[in-house]
C-alpha cells in the first residue's frame, strides 16, 4: 500500500468522496491486512452485495485493489486494500468547468470523515474519560512550518499503525490541520 494517492479526476473524487464508501476503506485500513467483500461486510455489520458494489467501483479507480486471491469452498475470493494511506485531492490538475462539483464532493468528504469520528467520540469518550484527550488549539506558523508539522505527525503516528497484538487497544486519533487566513 502506498503512502498516499492523489486524487485529481472526477470519478476519483466522486467515489472517494462517498460516506459509505469511506466508511469501507476505513474499515479495510482497521483490518490492518488484505480482506473479501464479506470479511469487510461482516466487521461494518452491513451485507456482502451492497459492500460488493461499492467495493468494484471503488477498485475502478484506484482507491482499492485486489492484493491476492484464494479458494475458499471451490469459490475464488478476492481480498482486498486500500491502495494507500492517506487520499488527496488536487483541484489544481482538474478542468475548471469541474470545480463547483469537486468542491460539493469534496465537502461532502470532509463532512462524512467529521461525523465518523464525531460519533466514534460519543460513543466511547463516556466509556473511557481516563483515556480521553480533547484539544482545540490556535497554532502560528509559516506555511513551511505547517508542512513539516503534517509531515511530523504522519512520521509519529506511522509507528502506532502496525498491527495489532493482543496486548494493544485501538485508538481513535481524529485530527485537522486548516489555515484559518484568508488567500
Amino acid at each position: 500500500m502506498g503512502e498516499t494517492k492523489v486524487l485529481s479526476t472526477l470519478d476519483e473524487i466522486r467515489a472517494f468522496s462517498d460516506p459509505y464508501r469511506l466508511e469501507i476503506i476505513s474499515t479495510l485500513h482497521q483490518l490492518r491486512r488484505p480482506a473479501t467483500v464479506k470479511q469487510v461486510a461482516v466487521k461494518m455489520g452491513e451485507v456482502p452485495a451492497k459492500v460488493y458494489y461499492h467495493m468494484k467501483k471503488m477498485e475502478k479507480v484506484g482507491l482499492v485493489r485486489i492484493v491476492y486471491t484464494e479458494e475458499i469452498n471451490g469459490i475464488i475470493a478476492k481480498f482486498y486494500e486500500p491502495t494507500a494511506q492517506i487520499y488527496r485531492i488536487v483541484k489544481e490538475e482538474i478542468q475548471p468547468k469541474w470545480i463547483d462539483t469537486i468542491l460539493t464532493e469534496e465537502r461532502q468528504a470532509y463532512g462524512a470523515l467529521f461525523d465518523k469520528n464525531k460519533n466514534i467520540f460519543i460513543k466511547y469518550a463516556p466509556d473511557h474519560p481516563q483515556n480521553l484527550h480533547l484539544a482545540s488549539k490556535v497554532l502560528y506558523m509559516s506555511d513551511e512550518e505547517a508542512a513539516t508539522l503534517r509531515k511530523d505527525i504522519r512520521q509519529l503516528l506511522e509507528q502506532y499503525q502496525k498491527p495489532l497484538s493482543p496486548e494493544k487497544k485501538a485508538y481513535s486519533l481524529f485530527s485537522s490541520l486548516v489555515c484559518m487566513e484568508d488567500k
